[in-house]
């Protein structure tokens, strides 16, 4: 499913993605995807007018890849948006995957909210979503 054909369209939507490890191929329709690599702090470029204007961030299927989760955490927070993020911990059911031996990190639910605390985000919403054999927690947090 492609993000922006879902959203209004007056709405402005920067697809980005997490440049894949060698010998990794994107799946899908990634022909307007901006390719960064997260993981060494190069996020795509959001114009200045819409910091904080309405603006929303989402991080879906990209946490479990980050090195650094922490600073990615800081850096969604730099956005000055309402976040809405997705996450496989390691303690969630189902968790245990050929796909998590491609993970860059193993945070428990409780650790992973504490980070997103620590970000100083509030949590003001999940639900469970099953992807891939996963069971991704959905987060809507909210800057504070």
């Amino acid at each position: 499913m492609d993000l922006g054909e879902q959203l209004p369209p007056t709405t402005h939507y920067v697809p980005a993605d997490e440049a894949p490890p060698t010998g990794l191929v994107f799946r899908g329709n990634f022909h307007k995807t901006k390719v960064c690599d997260l993981n060494a702090g190069f996020f795509p470029a959001v114009p200045a007018f819409l910091i904080g204007q309405r603006s929303y961030v989402a991080a879906l299927g990209v946490i479990e890849y980050m090195c650094d989760v922490p600073s990615f955490l800081a850096a969604l927070r730099l956005y000055r948006a309402p976040v809405v993020l997705s996450y496989a911990a390691v303690d969630a059911p189902n968790s245990t995957t050929t796909t998590a031996v491609l993970r860059e990190n193993s945070y428990t639910s409780l650790a992973f909210e504490t980070l997103l605390s620590a970000a100083g985000f509030h949590v003001g919403g999940t639900s469970s979503i099953p992807v891939g054999g996963l069971n991704n927690k959905l987060y809507k947090l909210t800057p504070v």
